[in-house]
């Protein structure tokens, strides 16, 4: 029997990298996606082609309940780093706008290229021909 081996991409959830939002398989036209929210999906042909799979059919309720507080507790606190993580962001955003409208205005666009195409040269002056393969 010949072994399939298969590429399967994993993408991690952004607020928890140890979790995973997608599991996709290309070769096979697979893809596993947690659908609840913030990032809710639903599928586009349920039945004939896509399948919800309910994972809620599987828990334990009684753990859940007695975890409540600590679930609700690290509820707040993923929103909380969240909106923290978005101010944060949008304050970078602004400030590298600025700094950005400020440097085109001073840019010498002649030098900048002059500059680089002098440290290329210092590379590569004594190198009769060099190949670039982009790598897999």
């Amino acid at each position: 029997m010949t072994a399939v081996i298969y590429n399967v991409e994993f993408h991690h959830c952004s607020s928890d990298n140890n979790f995973l939002d997608v599991v996709v398989i290309p070769l096979l036209g697979i893809a596993f996606i947690d659908g609840t929210a913030p990032h809710i999906v639903d599928p586009k042909k349920p039945g004939c082609v896509d399948e919800i799979i309910n994972f809620g059919d599987f828990w334990d309720e009684g753990k859940m309940v007695a975890n409540k507080q600590y679930i609700l507790e690290a509820n707040r606190e993923v929103g909380r780093l969240f909106r923290s993580a978005y101010f944060m962001l949008n304050a970078a955003k602004s400030v590298y706008d600025h700094w950005e409208a400020a440097n085109i205005e001073a840019m010498d666009y002649t030098s900048a290229n002059a500059k680089t195409a002098e440290v290329i040269n210092s590379i590569f002056a004594n190198r009769s021909s060099i190949w670039f393969r982009k790598s897999t």
